[in-house]
């Protein structure tokens, strides 16, 4: 169902509805969701990729470039990094970033999460 996130944590591809869900059925249903609700195939197969290779973040500090709704870097997180930083030039998708930590429960976890909007 639109706007679900999926119990399996360790599966990134429910990951990121949350902001498309809240955008497209309450915000403005008649404009797209912006890009950074939608999680990109791209995002989603470094997440997996970083959910089935744990050892390729735990314990490092992460920067996940563009990162839209942060699939990629809550993968990062769940995986076991000590630090995920989920940048984009949009502000308002730290927002999603932050609210999809929230909804899979990495936000109050032994990762330190940050957001960040520079243009790099």
């Amino acid at each position: 169902a639109p706007g679900k996130v999926l119990k399996d944590r360790r599966s990134p591809r429910g990951w990121g509805r949350m902001g498309t869900s809240v955008w497209v059925e309450r915000l403005r249903p008649e404009l797209h969701p912006p890009y950074f609700a939608v999680p990109w195939a791209g995002g989603q197969g470094v997440a997996r990729y970083v959910l089935d290779n744990p050892e390729c973040v735990a314990g490092k500090r992460v920067l996940d470039v563009g990162s839209g709704c942060g699939v990629a870097a809550l993968a990062a997180a769940a995986a076991g990094a000590a630090e995920v930083t989920a940048n984009d030039v949009d502000p308002l998708a730290s927002v999603a970033f932050r609210a999809n930590a929230r909804l899979c429960g990495l936000s109050d976890g032994p990762c330190v999460l940050r957001t960040a909007w520079e243009n790099l």
